[in-house]
């Protein structure tokens, strides 16, 4: 079994629109809301592979059941403390040319619920793996980390830790037996990291002294020569599509759109002003499809190594690219398009104009 441990889940709301103006009022076209949080997210891939997970942590309040309610319609197994004051957080995620987020605290998490939290660990044993994911609350010491891993120690349960700052370096000593820092966090724990192979296995082995084992350094959403050949790949073979936003569409001047689809390079200006229109005015859902398989492999191939022991890299590798990439990759390939659109509207205009400002003038007018 797969227990993970977030000490701080969230409601994730995610609004898309098409600017976002501060001090202005901004309408959306598309809202969701889903659970979220770093140990959360690893539960719910584990339950698209079929891996047995059960997620752990802390909730509250009203937001709180509704954590437990959207996380239920998933699958996915959970034993969360429920806390008695404060309410679950709630993450904005506004996506509009690139994405804004505003992360709330969380409650405040009492001594007595984490004992309680580090209780529920002692039923893990032989072949269990244990995942402690995330930032910890302000409020919750930074030793906590190693306490839960202390707390399993000498029971062959297989720990993992996916933090920063102070929390990872007080569980390097206790052995973990992965950890994943971002190329940032290797830049904080060992000063000034190299960004390059040699002075990432370097930094790597700088923190397998201190008690790590094995270290799987984050990069695949930030690594630009793969989001290059990503964008190459959506260029030559993506979709844009767009859809009628309700299931009985109205008539309008976008009924041609209420079923379009169109290779992204092969997209003509008018029509991307026309969607964009459609889609700012509610009557059209658009999408810049690419085939996952396709992707999934270009990601695989620059990040990992021809081994089978590395399937839980390549699950990784699938994740970056459904969670990160695939949204920020649609934003650009769209920002392109629209950018190229305006430019040519501007030319057509030009050249219309040119004629007309450069006749006679019309004799007694």
């Amino acid at each position: 079994m797969i227990y993970t441990v977030t000490l701080n889940p969230s409601l994730d709301y995610l609004v898309r629109t098409d600017a976002l103006r501060p001090g202005a009022l901004c309408r959306t076209h598309d809202e969701t809301l889903y659970p979220g949080g770093k140990g959360v997210n690893v539960s719910l891939v584990c339950a698209a592979l079929g891996l047995p997970t059960r997620a752990l942590g802390f909730i509250a309040g009203r937001t709180g059941a509704m954590f437990a309610s959207l996380l239920a319609e998933t699958g996915v197994e959970y034993d969360f403390c429920r806390l008695e004051q404060g309410m679950t957080r709630i993450n904005v995620k506004v996506s509009a040319h690139e994405q804004t987020e505003l992360n709330a605290a969380g409650p405040a998490i009492p001594a007595a619920a984490i004992e309680r939290l580090a209780a529920a660990l002692d039923t893990l044993g032989e072949g269990d793996w244990l995942v402690l994911s995330g930032s910890l609350p302000a409020d919750v010491p930074a030793d906590t980390y190693a306490r839960l891993l202390d707390r399993v120690r000498g029971r062959g349960v297989q720990t993992l830790v996916d933090t920063s700052g102070d929390a990872l370096k007080n569980a390097l000593p206790c052995a973990p037996d992965l950890i994943k820092p971002s190329l940032q966090v290797l830049d904080e724990l060992v000063g000034g990291a190299p960004r390059t192979p040699a002075g990432i296995a370097a930094c790597a082995r700088e923190l397998q002294r201190a008690g790590a084992q094995d270290i799987l350094a984050e990069q695949i959403s930030d690594d630009a020569a793969l989001r290059k050949a990503l964008r190459q790949q959506y260029l030559r073979r993506a979709m844009l599509v767009s859809k009628a936003a309700k299931e009985e569409p109205e008539d309008s001047v976008y009924c041609l759109y209420y079923d379009f689809q169109c290779p992204v390079g092969k997209v003509q200006g008018y029509q991307t002003l026309a969607i964009n229109r459609g889609e700012r005015e509610g009557f059209l859902k658009v999408s810049v499809d690419l085939d996952p398989e396709s992707a999934h492999v270009t990601v695989r191939r620059a990040v990992v190594p021809g081994r089978a022991c590395m399937d839980f890299v390549r699950a990784a590798a699938d994740d970056a690219y459904d969670r990160l990439i695939q949204p920020s990759m649609e934003r650009e390939i769209r920002s392109r398009l629209t950018e190229q659109a305006d430019e040519g509207a501007i030319r057509t205009f030009s050249l219309n104009l040119k004629p007309l400002l450069l006749q006679p003038p019309v004799k007694g007018k």
